[in-house]
């Protein structure tokens, strides 16, 4: 008694309390045709599945759920969308389950089975989706927790259904991950067993004064925060993968210039034109360039890095000339750690100095015998600086 049918995960599963003292087993059969009354529908019923056998302590009111154990498998029957049907239960012994109580006493007749218990239940539409935000992959794929994703599910016009769990929200877990899930009743999704339906998906996060920007289709195309993201679906297409990356960035900034060439309340001399790039080691060590950017005529950059990304070292190369960090550089990445970029905090200061020497030899002479002229005094300037001219 008390039988229940549900659907969950492509498959019509049962909930009932065993009220029989004889049986072995349970048998469960699907018929097409819903009477209205719910009498014995097993005349024309064709089996789901095979006998559930179970065995209790308690012969009687013992719920059972035999969940995919014994369930209509959804894929293989491939029942319509929207249309009812009815499912029965009837407890079996293969032996003897009892004597015929209507029989007479001459004409004594075993029987194998209970009477039906039945209920009827309308296929639903299942589908859902498994996806995860990260930064991009030259960002080291870092996931991106706390994004609030959104969705609805639409009809043939792109216009939102509005039955129970067509829309929904969520947030993505500590590990970028998010599921979106269907298991839904809507006249416009019957008998569209095979019709791929669309799914308008919003993401949004915001850090401090900062509106995160995100990347769909594996990082083809902006996701747009307006009109949202279109991805399809099919009836019992079950965690298709989403992979949705945030292209948020944040300045880094920061110097190059000459050693030893500070003046008033200047560092040194800047060095134009030299690249400067962030590098990140992903987790199989394996090295990977954030960004790169040229310096400008003060010698400044402002490298423009992704939320979540992890910079290892940053390389400045011009003409093969060394750099080492200025005084006033003491990031993470100097000593050995990971600088992980957030939308929360600054990246300033991060100067470099050219500490390339080489040696400058001066000789004053003068007519064509080159003769010394004496003593003389050397002004060493550098073009485009006012080092040199004290």
């Amino acid at each position: 008694k008390d039988f229940s049918v549900y659907q969950m995960n492509g498959h019509i599963m049962f909930t009932f309390r065993d009220n029989s003292y004889c049986e072995e087993a349970f048998s469960f059969t699907r018929v097409d045709v819903v009477d209205e009354f719910m009498l014995d529908a097993t005349q024309f019923a064709s089996s789901v599945t095979s006998d559930f056998y179970f065995s209790a302590a308690d012969k009687c009111n013992t719920t059972i759920t035999p969940e995919t154990q014994a369930s209509d498998d959804l894929e293989l029957s491939n029942l319509i969308v929207g249309k009812e049907y009815a499912y029965c239960v009837r407890a079996i012994n293969n032996k003897h389950y009892m004597d015929s109580p209507y029989d007479g006493a001459q004409f004594g007749k075993s029987l194998t089975s209970s009477g039906a218990t039945c209920a009827s239940h309308r296929i639903r539409w299942e589908a859902s989706f498994h996806g995860i935000v990260t930064t991009e992959p030259d960002a080291g794929r870092v996931p991106i927790e706390h994004v609030t994703v959104s969705w609805e599910l639409l009809d043939e016009t792109f216009i939102a259904l509005e039955c129970d769990g067509c829309a929904g929200t969520t947030q993505t877990t500590d590990g970028g991950a998010f599921t979106i899930s269907f298991n839904v009743l809507d006249d416009a999704l019957k008998d569209r067993n095979d019709d791929e339906i669309p799914v308008r998906i919003f993401f949004a996060k915001t850090s401090g004064d900062i509106q995160h920007e995100f990347l769909c289709k594996d990082g083809v195309v902006p996701c747009d925060d307006t009109k949202g993201f279109i991805a399809y679906l099919s009836h019992l297409q079950f965690k298709e993968p989403l992979h949705i990356y945030d292209d948020t960035s944040v300045p880094f900034e920061g110097k190059v210039f000459i050693a030893d060439t500070d003046h008033g309340s200047n560092d040194g001399c800047p060095i134009v034109d030299a690249e400067v790039c962030l590098i990140h080691n992903n987790t199989q060590g394996i090295e990977e360039t954030l960004v790169c950017v040229d310096t400008d005529g003060d010698g400044g950059y402002v490298a423009p890095v992704i939320v979540g990304g992890i910079v290892h070292r940053v390389d400045v190369r011009y003409s093969s000339h060394d750099f080492k960090p200025a005084k006033s550089n003491d990031a993470a990445y100097l000593h050995g750690e990971g600088l992980t970029i957030t939308a929360d905090d600054f990246y300033l200061r991060n100067d470099f100095k050219d500490v390339s020497k080489t040696n400058l030899k001066v000789e004053v002479v003068g007519g064509e015998c080159e003769k010394q002229l004496g003593e003389s005094t050397v002004l060493i300037r550098i073009v485009g600086c006012e080092w040199g001219n004290e």
